[in-house]
């Protein structure tokens, strides 16, 4: 038993590695793809800086440069989540706090717009109750923002005719 378990222990082990030519072919698609989506906005970015950064620097400009944008805010930008007690917190801290607010004004939207849901669709007398407060809120679907995700709506939840 011992010999076999030497024995295949001393069976070279054989690692296929990619043909260079398609490595070189997968370089070439990652290269076209960063030439053709990557490059453009990169140098329009630049550019849009260069022109920012030089049109703040001159004295009296009421914006700030972007590179003294960058300088006052490094220490936010470098550790956001510090706290030294009290209102003294990092970024981070604060758009937690920010988005955990969001997030509770969801839910109770939620649990408001399925709990009507659910009384409308279960009580006739609860749905000629507010119905025209429904079709007085009607008018704001066409808003051109909310239009997009009506018509979505629509799409998906349209039967198939038969």
């Amino acid at each position: 038993m011992s010999t076999s378990v030497n024995q295949a222990a001393s069976v070279p082990l054989k690692l296929s590695l990619p043909s260079r030519t398609a490595v070189q072919a997968t370089a070439e698609r990652i290269g076209k793809y960063g030439m053709s989506h990557v490059l453009p906005p990169a140098i329009v970015l630049a550019v849009l800086l260069a022109v920012w950064e030089a049109l703040c620097s001159v004295p009296g400009a009421t914006l700030p440069a972007p590179s003294k944008v960058v300088a006052d805010t490094w220490e936010l930008i470098v550790n956001p989540f510090y706290d030294y007690g009290g209102n003294d917190v990092g970024m981070g801290w604060q758009i937690l706090a920010s988005l955990e607010r969001v997030a509770y004004g969801y839910l109770l939207a939620v649990v408001a717009g399925i709990g009507l849901g659910v009384l409308v669709g279960q009580s006739t007398w609860a749905m000629r109750g507010l119905d025209p407060i429904f079709r007085c809120c009607a008018p704001y679907r066409r808003w051109p923002g909310c239009r997009c995700r009506w018509r979505r709506f629509r799409i998906a939840t349209r039967r198939p005719s038969s």
